[in-house]
């Protein structure tokens, strides 16, 4: 494939704003849920597999090579390469125990795994909004008016970092 066209940037800009929304109401959710006691684990998981889902879209997004046919960052800023990489370790964790069947599931089955996901959430939203910094105001449009959760609006320096 070519390089994309500024109409598929354009349409591919909202699968990639629909990543960061799910990606910042799930986080909402695994917050109020691990407040609630009475929070059934089928929800909690729920919501947990698709906030690390969306995390990991978002940072293939950013970071993946050309060769699978991906939409990447660097179609909309050429060059564009994030500050920050995801923790490997972490990447090898997400691709190893999400959406896929492996052993490595299996050996951790019976261990409740830890996520950093407000570490995860800080990480990926420090890097998209590098990322918006670095389009043109045209394309960095693109970015802003699918959906209504103000990502600018939180207040990520008042976070504690795990």
């Amino acid at each position: 494939m070519g390089s994309p066209s500024d109409d598929e940037l354009e349409r591919a800009a909202e699968l990639i704003e629909y990543e960061r929304y799910m990606l910042v109401g799930t986080h909402m959710g695994l917050t109020n849920a691990r407040a609630e006691f009475d929070v059934e684990t089928f929800v909690h998981n729920s919501f947990l597999e698709a906030f690390l889902f969306h995390c990991r879209n978002l940072w293939d997004f950013f970071e993946s090579d050309e060769g699978r046919g991906g939409i990447h960052a660097s179609h909309y800023a050429v060059g564009w390469q994030p500050a920050v990489s995801l923790d490997p370790e972490i990447r090898a964790t997400l691709d190893m125990r999400l959406s896929r069947l492996t052993y490595v599931r299996l050996e951790k089955a019976e261990v409740e795994e830890e996520w950093a996901i407000d570490q995860m959430l800080i990480d990926v939203i420090a890097v998209f909004n590098q990322f918006l910094d670095s389009l043109t105001p045209e394309r960095k449009r693109w970015f802003l008016s699918k959906y209504e959760v103000d990502i600018e609006e939180l207040d990520l320096d008042s976070w504690e970092r795990s």
